[in-house]
This record gives structure tokens, C-alpha cells and sequence, in this order.
């Protein structure tokens, strides 16, 4: 509480920080005076930002900025709250670190083979991965009844041999 009370009259000024956390939602930022304070992913405006959680790393999907624990960045003091107790920054700047291996989604456009070949397995029975019937299905009288319909039969047979 006394930290974001001590920030609200430093509301739009720039400090020099260290990322010292990263979560999905966004950055936190320790600043030198030990105030700590997040960085909204929403806010980050530079890029769409994917978190790698095995790096604990934000990475952007088309610039490749990565922000990352112990990485130098400067920010600015957008709000300080003392009755939530929260501080926000945006960001100013960051460093430049080693490119993290981004989120390996799908292409546009390409589908995925793992899917092609569930629907492959899916499919095996009745239809080729194509789409056309396969010939060697049974026709007529050797291709297997409902349950039901056999049942019917035998109840039909019962009911002749009484009379």
C-alpha cells in the first residue's frame, strides 16, 4: 500500500527497470527504489505477444521482441492505485536479448497432419480419406441386420409354427 501511495505523484514519469517476473497477462517490473509494478499484456502495443511458459518469456508474433526475467527495459508510470495497491507501467523500451523459439501454431491456410490423419482414422470404416465408397462393402442379404429386425424374425417364426 505505501508503494503505490509513494507512486501516485510520479504518475507519467519514465524509470529504468528490470523485468523481474512474466506471466500470460503480462510483465512485472521491479524499479530501482524496490517498487514493482505490471505491464498489462494489453498494453504492450509493439506487438501480439505469445507466452512461452518453459522460457517464461513473452514473444512477439510479428516483430520477435522477446521480453524476458532480468531483461533491462525503461517504462513510464501510467497509474498508481493505493486502495487496490496497484502500480501500472507501459512500456517504453527494452533491451535487445537472444530470440526465444516462439509458439508453434498452424499456417494459415495448411492443414494440420496430425487432423489429417484422424480423419483418416475416422473415415477407415465407411469411406476412403477421399470421400468415395469403398467397393468392398456387403450388399443385399450377407450385410448384418439391426439387432432388432432379427429379433422381429424369430418372433414372427414363434407366432407361424402356433397356428
Amino acid at each position: 500500500m505505501k508503494k503505490a501511495e509513494f507512486m501516485v505523484d510520479k504518475v507519467g514519469e519514465t524509470y529504468d527497470g528490470i523485468i523481474s517476473s512474466v506471466t500470460k497477462f503480462g510483465i512485472f517490473v521491479e524499479l530501482p527504489n524496490t517498487i514493482e509494478g505490471l505491464i498489462h499484456v494489453n498494453n504492450l502495443k509493439q506487438d501480439y505477444f505469445h507466452f512461452i511458459e518453459n522460457h517464461m518469456a513473452l514473444v512477439g508474433e510479428r516483430t520477435g521482441m522477446t521480453l524476458k526475467i532480468g531483461q533491462k527495459v525503461q517504462i513510464r508510470v501510467e497509474k498508481a492505485d493505493p486502495e487496490t495497491r496497484e502500480v501500472d507501467f507501459e512500456l517504453i523500451s527494452a533491451e535487445e536479448v537472444a530470440p526465444v523459439e516462439g509458439p508453434k501454431g498452424r499456417k494459415k491456410g495448411k492443414a494440420n497432419s496430425s487432423t489429417r490423419s484422424n480423419n483418416q482414422r475416422r473415415n477407415k470404416k465407411d469411406e476412403s480419406f477421399d470421400g468415395k465408397k469403398k467397393k468392398n462393402k456387403k450388399k443385399g442379404k450377407g450385410k448384418k441386420q439391426p439387432f432388432y429386425k432379427e429379433a422381429m424374425k424369430q418372433k414372427n417364426k414363434k407366432g407361424k409354427k402356433k397356428k
